[in-house]
Order: C-alpha cells, then sequence, then structure tokens
C-alpha cells in the first residue's frame, strides 16, 4: 500500500518542476466513487485523506437530515433556512472540483503520493 516505484515530473505555467512519487490507487476507481459516491466523500476515505472525507461526509448528513427532517416541502424549506442553499452549494462545488481534479491528475493520497495511473 502507498506508493510505487514510479515517479512523476509535473511542470506548469509559471511553476517550477516538481517531481511525485506515484500512488498505488486507481485514479478510475477514485473517479467512479466520486461520481457516485462523492457527495458523501468517499472518494477521499478511498485515498486515505480522511480529514477531507469526515468533513464532506458531516456536511452531506447535516444537509440530508436538514432536508429530510426540516420540512414537508423541500422548496418551502430552502426559503426559510437559507444555511441549507449554502451548504447544497459548497458540496456541489466540491465534487464538481473533485471530478475535475481527478480527470486533471492533481489529487494526492495520504502520503502525498501522486493518483495517477488509471
Amino acid at each position: 500500500m502507498g506508493r510505487t516505484n514510479q515517479r512523476v515530473r509535473r511542470t506548469g505555467r509559471n511553476v517550477p518542476t516538481e517531481e511525485y512519487w506515484v500512488s498505488d490507487k486507481s485514479r478510475l476507481l477514485m473517479l467512479i466513487l466520486c461520481i457516485c459516491l462523492g457527495w458523501f466523500g468517499v472518494h477521499w476515505f478511498y485515498v486515505g485523506r480522511k480529514i477531507e472525507g469526515g468533513i464532506t461526509l458531516v456536511l452531506s448528513v447535516f444537509l440530508l437530515i436538514s432536508i429530510l427532517g426540516g420540512s414537508d416541502v423541500y422548496y418551502s424549506m430552502i426559503d426559510s433556512m437559507p444555511w441549507v442553499r449554502i451548504i447544497f452549494m459548497v458540496i456541489i462545488l466540491a465534487w464538481i472540483i473533485g471530478i475535475v481534479g481527478i480527470l486533471s491528475a492533481w489529487f494526492t493520497d495520504n502520503e502525498d503520493a501522486l493518483i495517477y495511473n488509471w
């Protein structure tokens, strides 16, 4: 578990070249987990990032409890509790950033090894 013997150089515009170890985690599996269960942070737990996964899970469960237990009609609840809308937008934004980040291969696992291989 952890990282492979492979190293990858990443260069960017106006950014110095950096060299990363490559993780043994699958980027394809992480992408599938993010698309299907990313709302609950499952893809973070897969790569060992428990803090990011825990924050996402807590926000999602809090949002789910607020939506299901707060009101009979979802739309009236959003009007009466604007923080639900904010949490919902944060989760959607994090989900989209997660998908884009996985596709562009800039996520690292808990050992700071780049999740690079499909």
